[in-house]
């Protein structure tokens, strides 16, 4: 294997990019497995070798021993799809097996990435250490969705219709995407294609549209089969406080106060990522621009509509306002993040009016945390304390600004990529403490 370079890129023969791939596999988990030992060990003291089953792994645990049921008015496995599950059951493994199906379909996906995008050695090591890919070491339905999806946006990049629907059918059958997916898809044919219609790529959107329709009717026929009654979806996730409501201020998180930088840091990508698209779409109409990648274009709708998702279905608590919890699991422990910050790392332009919008974006996400505070959250003391606590937080998004356009830098990656890794390995342990991050 050749040494490692800052510059080298996966686009050389196959053999060597699979030793170098392999080898970056190898230095990232064993270095995040001695960061993990060592946050457990001072702040956390949980049994590493024989963790418990956290939220949403019981839940996919119970789907594939019992399959669904439906209790009106309480929580209920239908709120879960089924891929995961599915294969879960059919396996038989208990945890260390299925977690390792799930790293197994991560490190295949991020291959992909690679070889496809022809990634820098760093730019795969940001990639890598992403903090919210821990739920691809955990029994979640994250690793299954990953997958799915990157078949499907490398589909798209490749033309490739059996690739598309491949993705697509993987993706809407392991979470409940498939209407945001739908809408990208419309949306996104209509952006690119303004003007002449291109058969060609309407066949292939139209495709992936009725593939992520069908495969919406196969999750919907079997939990009502299984759970013994129809059900509404919307009553469903009312149990965990989601439903239709404009988004009120302050919002709030359900995660550990420490890790609210989580959610903080998706709503700013997700604000950016539809100023991006907004932006985009205005070009397409003056024809100002040519047409985008259309992968690109998905990711960015994917992550602009999630989020107002999240927005419009989340209630309140408390004296706070609109919940966006899990916000940034839905965000960046996806390929669409992955697109978009690959996009950003090889074609990003850092100019004074990106660093402006930047700026602007990350003081409004900050201000729909604390605008229309009441009782102890409107006190001076509080104040100041959140003004702190986000400003230390804008250094992980000022790391991003400052270093992704240095290449010759080596320390520069190093430093970007040790923060990442840190805290994956925090939300990996705080995950299995039993506190929501996600």
């Amino acid at each position: 294997m050749k040494a490692f370079s800052i510059r080298h890129s996966f686009n050389s023969d196959f053999p060597e990019n699979v030793r170098l791939f392999i080898g970056m596999i190898i230095i990232h988990f064993s270095l995040l497995t001695v960061g993990i030992i060592f946050i457990n060990f001072f702040f956390f003291e949980v049994d590493l070798l024989h963790p418990e089953l956290k939220m949403d792994a019981g839940w996919y645990r119970r789907i594939s021993r019992l399959g669904y049921d439906y209790t009106a008015g309480k929580q209920s496995s239908v709120a879960f799809y089924p891929l995961f599950a599915w294969i879960w059951r059919w396996t038989g493994w208990e945890y260390w097996g299925i977690v390792a199906l799930n790293v197994g379909l991560l490190i295949s996906s991020l291959y992909l990435l690679a070889i496809h995008y022809r990634l820098k050695a760093t730019e795969l090591l940001l990639l890598m250490a992403v903090p919210n890919l821990m739920f691809s070491f955990v029994p979640y339905s994250e690793s299954i969705f990953f997958f799915g999806a990157t078949l499907m946006l490398i589909g798209f990049k490749k033309e490739h219709l059996i690739l598309t629907m491949i993705g697509v059918a993987v993706t809407c059958l392991s979470r409940s995407a498939s209407a945001i997916l739908i809408l990208c898809f419309v949306f996104g044919y209509f952006i690119n294609q303004h003007g002449k219609i291109n058969w060609s790529s309407a066949g292939r959107y139209t495709v992936a549209i009725v593939t992520a329709i069908l495969a919406s009717v196969v999750v919907r026929w079997i939990q009502v089969s299984e759970g013994g009654v129809d059900f509404s979806m919307f009553e469903v996730q009312a149990q965990w406080n989601r439903h239709l409501s404009l988004p009120s201020f302050p919002f709030t998180t359900t995660t550990h106060k420490l890790l609210v930088w989580n959610d903080f840091l998706a709503l700013f990508v997700g604000l950016a990522c539809a100023v991006i698209i907004l932006r985009y779409a205005y070009q397409r109409t003056r024809s100002l621009t040519t047409p985008a990648k259309p992968e690109w274009i998905i990711a960015l709708l994917y992550i602009a509509g999630i989020t107002a998702t999240t927005l419009l279905f989340s209630g309140t608590y408390g004296e706070r306002g609109t919940s966006i919890h899990s916000l940034n699991r839905f965000i960046f422990a996806t390929p669409f993040f992955s697109v978009v910050l690959i996009h950003a790392l090889q074609r990003g332009v850092i100019n004074k009016k990106v660093i402006t919008v930047g700026a602007c974006l990350y003081v409004l996400t900050y201000l729909s945390f604390i605008i229309g505070s009441t009782g102890v959250y409107a006190s001076l003391r509080f104040q100041l304390l959140t003004l702190g606590y986000f400003g230390l937080m804008s250094v992980i998004p000022a790391l991003y600004f400052v270093f992704i356009h240095k290449p010759q830098s080596t320390w520069r990656w190093m430093v970007l990529y040790a923060v990442g890794l840190l805290l994956q390995a925090c939300l990996y342990c705080t995950h299995l403490y039993g506190l929501r991050v996600g």
